[in-house]
């Protein structure tokens, strides 16, 4: 939530976000890994792949939320056609194509 409060004033929300939640992460990896070698539980759940994988679906700044409410009430074809055409990239985290297109249609 904090991340998309950066981004709502113009800040890169991932890259500060990511000075404190990368190490945190990346450490709970290394512990798992140890665990994991062990042959114990792995102890941590959220971890570094986890923020990657799950909280950040649709990119960093989350356009897929954008691309829900396009396709839910938009009422103009071209949002929908280039929601439609974006959908997996935003899938696969690349949303720079979708906000390029989505922005630059002619209102």
């Amino acid at each position: 939530m904090l991340c998309q409060v950066f981004w709502l004033i113009g800040i890169h929300g991932a890259q500060v976000i990511g000075i404190v939640k990368d190490p945190i992460g990346l450490a709970a990896i290394a512990i798992n890994l140890e665990a994991h070698e062990a042959g114990k539980a792995l102890p941590n759940v959220f971890t570094y792949t986890f923020w990657n994988t799950y909280a950040t679906i649709g990119g960093s700044g989350c356009t897929i939320g954008l691309l829900i409410a396009i396709f839910f009430f938009s009422k103009r074809a071209d949002y929908r056609t280039i929601g439609g055409f974006s959908a997996i990239g935003l899938w696969l985290k690349t949303s720079r194509h979708f906000q390029a297109g989505r922005w630059s249609s002619p209102i």
